[in-house]
């Protein structure tokens, strides 16, 4: 991966207009010069453009690639992105509190394996926690309306060594966070 290359985002999963969106994370890293892949359906993607000021050279920097086969082939395809996006910043979600505390998109996997940055909402505890267990590299999403330069996101840029923790699989510990969740 090299952060001379055109800087690649990723969108994986899915997005609307009521319970997780993109719009303006999507709408800040085209307009700096971030290439944002959607791999969503069709709608997620739809809904998501339609909701951005689209100019020529944002729209140059906007790409749907669609839902992918298998997981072996969204990780080839991820090996030169650096970016990856955890749908949450809608101003008002619908998706009650505890979903937004304690459960996780699996997605977020993805983004682990491939050494993305990744940019989430400060309200997804749980998408934290596992980011935590695996020294990945992660802001909180509203970081991206401070970003004025491409530059400046060259600069938060950089891999971790991933590790693999299993204490987030501990029965132990799972059994009180879910007696804690209850």
């Amino acid at each position: 991966k090299k952060i001379n290359n055109p800087i690649k985002c990723a969108v994986i999963g899915w997005v609307d207009d009521k319970f997780v969106r993109v719009d303006e994370s999507v709408q800040k890293l085209a307009s700096l010069g971030v290439n944002v892949y959607f791999f969503t359906s069709k709608e997620s993607f739809n809904s998501t453009i339609k909701n951005i000021n689209l100019d020529k050279f944002k729209l140059n920097n906007i790409h749907y690639v669609g839902y992918l086969e298998n997981d072996e082939d969204l990780k080839k395809y991820l090996s030169d992105f650096l970016i990856g996006i955890c749908p949450h910043d809608a101003k008002n979600p619908k998706i009650s509190k505890n979903y937004r505390k304690y459960c996780s998109s699996m997605r977020i996997i993805n983004y682990i394996e491939n050494y993305l940055t990744i940019f989430l909402s400060k309200k997804t505890f749980f998408q934290k926690l596992i980011l935590r267990k695996y020294n990945s590299n992660f802001y909180d999403i509203d970081i991206l309306k401070s970003l004025k330069s491409i530059e400046e996101i060259k600069k938060i840029l950089y891999f971790k060594e991933i590790r693999h923790d299993n204490s987030i699989f501990n029965k132990k510990k799972l059994s009180e966070n879910l007696i804690k969740f209850f």
